[in-house]
């Protein structure tokens, strides 16, 4: 696989690098070491993930309507700012508002990010593909670094998460041609794919629809992540066999993405399927587990479930840039991620709260239901002209 924006893709992974190593230890610290309850712990990070999200939407709209190098520098200096303050200040109640502000910085550095992809994927249809990989590359290394460095002290977490990101600042201004990349973007017309033009003016339907999307797949992926851990352990697989799940997953990403972009070339009708193809087998997933106490089916259903991911999660971007005005795509690419990160955040209740009442069975086959909704709901989405 020849990857192209080779400097772009290292700064999203050392972005990609020090989020992982924060969030995953974030829980613990508050409720292990802070002596704080997990409702309290969670409400932290809710209002951590708020501030990410109302983050990106004033990033994109500033880098639609303001400069966007200026908005890297913004963002990335006042994400590390807040991160060496939380190393030296990591006590309640301070460590609250620090933790949101850093996501504050955080979400206006990932949203600039957003729209220089949407700008770079004109010329590369591959960028929110190789992103995708090499970010699930940096999570995974992360997730592995971020129990170590925990045991030996908080402040490092912090500490070394603020060099990751001093780093990636310092990639982009040494390394990363800003000025090519923008020009690039007025004199592009002729690169421009036969789908954009076919949708100068936006489609807000199709936007809309793609967020749907995005939010609604978070919400499944996330009774991965919360829900079904319960249920495992309740027929006697250990934690540690529901931790090594997700080890399988990354190696998955690693392994299939650059595959998959061999085998589902960029064509109007190709991303439509890929699209269809994945959420089916988001519900897919959820069918292979009902009734299961045996270790391997979630091991199946899991491989299945990544498989979905791998195909949706960087087509929707993509399509999200395809759809949007020229003058309004870092701020779609906002929308998305903001549809993102609602789903991250009220999955796990809003599983906890169907299972209640429906139970675990009749909360698996509802969501495959509703991924199949999606499927149809995939033909609404406008077309392209074919090139």
């Amino acid at each position: 696989m020849v990857l192209k924006n080779k400097t772009f893709l290292l700064i999203n992974t050392l972005l990609s690098m020090g989020s992982g190593l924060i969030t995953p230890i974030m829980t613990l610290y508050i409720h292990n070491d802070l002596h704080k309850s997990l409702v309290t712990a969670g409400y932290a990070l809710l209002l951590y993930s708020g501030l990410v999200a109302v983050g990106y939407l004033i990033g994109g709209r500033l880098f639609d309507s303001w400069r966007q190098e200026p908005l890297v520098y913004l963002g990335g200096m006042s994400a590390i700012c807040f991160l060496l303050l939380l190393a030296a200040f990591p006590n309640w109640p301070v460590l609250l508002v620090l933790l949101a502000l850093y996501g504050l910085g955080q979400g206006l550095w990932r949203a600039a990010f957003s729209g220089y992809m949407s700008i770079l994927q004109e010329n590369d249809h591959d960028i929110f593909n190789n992103n995708y990989w090499t970010a699930n590359i940096g999570l995974g290394v992360a997730t592995l670094l971020a129990g170590f460095i925990y045991s030996l002290s908080i402040h490092l977490v912090f500490i070394v998460t603020a060099v990751l990101f001093g780093s990636g600042l310092f990639v982009f201004a040494k390394y990363f041609n800003v000025e090519t990349e923008e020009n690039a973007e007025e004199s592009v017309v002729s690169e421009t794919t036969a789908e954009q033009m076919n949708v100068q003016s936006g489609s807000p339907r199709s936007i809309a629809i793609l967020c749907s999307f995005m939010f609604l797949t978070c919400i499944s992926y996330e009774q991965w992540e919360s829900n079904i851990s319960v249920l495992m352990t309740s027929h006697g697989i250990p934690v540690q066999k529901y931790s090594l799940l997700f080890t399988i997953a990354t190696a998955q990403v690693v392994v299939l993405q650059p595959v998959f972009n061999r085998l589902f070339p960029h064509r109007p009708w190709v991303e439509r399927f890929r699209l269809m193809l994945g959420l089916f087998l988001y519900g897919l997933s959820f069918l292979l587990v009902i009734n299961a106490s045996e270790y391997w089916r979630y091991v199946l259903g899991l491989v299945v479930l990544t498989t979905g991911e791998i195909l949706v999660t960087p087509t929707i971007p993509l399509l999200l840039s395809k759809y949007a005005r020229r003058e309004h795509r870092a701020f779609v690419q906002s929308l998305g991620s903001l549809s993102n990160t609602l789903g991250v955040a009220l999955g796990p209740v809003a599983g906890g709260y169907v299972i209640t009442l429906a139970g675990y069975r009749g909360a698996f086959v509802g969501l495959f239901a509703l991924q199949m909704v999606l499927v149809v709901l995939a033909f609404a989405l406008d077309k392209f002209k074919e090139a």
